[in-house]
């Protein structure tokens, strides 16, 4: 992965992390907080032996076909956070008006969680030498 996404990624683990913790101590259960825990500890050593993260690796541009990939890959993100948008509004507007509340935490938490299953998902691409 490259610096700014090993950044990103930083950035977005610490994120869930709070929100782990933010969780538990506002409604404490131990078993949801080890296996939160256990879960994002396992994403990131995984991460670790795939791409070798936290250390970001400076790639240099082989030909021609890569370096149009970064604007493939915004096109992709920018859709795929559109359709979570969608889908939080589809299930808003899916519950019936009376019992019907907005959750500031359950909007932002697969905002979260869905760079970190992209950005390698994205680098794994990359370096694929696929046409896209």
């Amino acid at each position: 992965m490259n610096p700014a996404e090993t950044a990103v990624m930083g950035l977005l683990s610490c994120l869930v992390l709070v929100s782990i913790v933010w969780g538990h101590v506002r409604s404490p259960r131990w078993p949801t907080l080890v296996l939160s825990l256990v879960g994002l500890f396992l994403y990131l050593f995984l991460l670790r032996l795939l791409f070798g993260f936290p250390v970001p690796h400076v790639q240099v541009v082989k030909s021609s076909t890569q370096s149009n990939f970064l604007p493939v890959a915004a096109a992709m993100f920018v859709f795929m956070v559109l359709g979570m948008v969608a889908e939080s509004f589809y299930h808003y507007f899916d519950t019936p008006a009376q019992t019907r509340r907005f959750d500031l935490g359950t909007f932002v938490k697969p905002f979260l969680v869905s760079p970190l299953v992209f950005m390698p998902s994205s680098a794994s691409l990359e370096n694929a030498n696929l046409d896209l």
